[in-house]
């Protein structure tokens, strides 16, 4: 995977905020871990949005490109199992392979299909696989070190949990 900025047409403005507040702070850590100042952390998830075909997944493949990390396209079908207990289990080992191959960059497209508004109608396997996902990616945010980042995209801003929105900054 080699994507450049150039194959991304237009945006102009998109990539350079990404380019200052992404990419940047990443290039930093992955080569200054040890000497990292708090104020400098990248964020730890990031949410690309947009209409369906306006370059989402493109552009999470340049980021990881230029920070020269491992590009982890995560299927969300995948996580969903008929065995009780089997999807928590794949969530946990999805972010234990991404701390293995850091720096990583872990892409999950259409995130609002498997991480969306809470309520009580879920069943019990879905609630318990969002809060599995959930504590994983709070491991990342306490740990100053950790290069792996969340890039999530959905072109179904709206239907996105708040816990998630929160932990998804730009």
């Amino acid at each position: 995977m080699n994507t450049k900025w150039s194959d991304i047409g237009g945006c102009k403005e998109i990539l350079n905020s990404i380019q200052s507040n992404v990419v940047y702070p990443l290039l930093y850590l992955f080569h200054h871990a040890d000497a990292i100042n708090p104020l400098l952390m990248p964020p730890k998830g990031v949410l690309l949005y947009g209409p369906p075909g306006c370059g989402k997944t493109l552009l999470a493949k340049a980021i990881a490109s230029q920070v020269h990390a491992n590009f982890l396209n995560m299927d969300i079908s995948i996580l969903k199992t008929k065995w009780y207990g089997e999807s928590e289990k794949l969530a946990q080992a999805v972010f234990t392979l991404s701390h293995k191959l850091a720096p990583s960059i872990l892409f999950l497209d259409e995130v609002d299909s498997f991480l969306s508004q809470r309520d009580s109608s879920d069943s019990n396997t879905a609630s318990s696989l969002k809060a599995i996902f959930l504590q994983s990616w709070d491991g990342l945010m306490t740990n100053p070190t950790s290069q792996v980042l969340i890039l999530a995209a959905t072109n179904r801003k709206q239907d996105i949990d708040t816990a998630i929105l929160r932990r998804l900054p730009l």
